[in-house]
């Protein structure tokens, strides 16, 4: 057997192809014109006006509306408790708290339908 030889392929040389050059053109500087602000004609504003104008000024209204209900209330609860008697008194504690019982309901009504009539019996049983 014949040695194999391999058949002898010559390298291809490719032809070295030079970039086109373009000429070099220089960018055209144009001169620095700031784009003109056209003036903003401001539209009606829509809705209700701002009542307060800034926030720190709302908070202080805010602050003294509360403060005002609070006195308002005080002299409220004040008059209330003027006008009542001891055992209504008691019966409108009564009231805030949870009702258990039926006789409860009743004796509540019958100390307030009764006015300012003083009983010596003891409501919370």
């Amino acid at each position: 057997m014949e040695p194999a030889t391999e058949p002898q392929v010559e390298p291809v040389i490719e032809p070295q192809v030079e970039p086109a050059t373009e000429p070099q053109v220089e960018p055209v500087i144009e001169p620095a014109t700031e784009p003109q602000v056209e003036p903003k004609v401001e539209a009606p504003k829509q809705g209700r006006p701002r009542k307060y104008q800034t926030e720190e000024e709302a908070k202080e209204k805010a602050r003294l509306y509360r403060k005002q209900f609070k006195q308002r209330l005080r002299e409220k609860q004040k008059v209330l408790k003027s006008g009542i008697s001891e055992l209504q008194l008691s019966a409108q504690k009564l009231l805030n708290k949870v009702v258990y019982s039926m006789d409860d309901l009743t004796m509540i009504v019958e100390i307030i339908e009764g006015g300012p009539k003083e009983q010596t019996d003891d409501i919370s049983n």
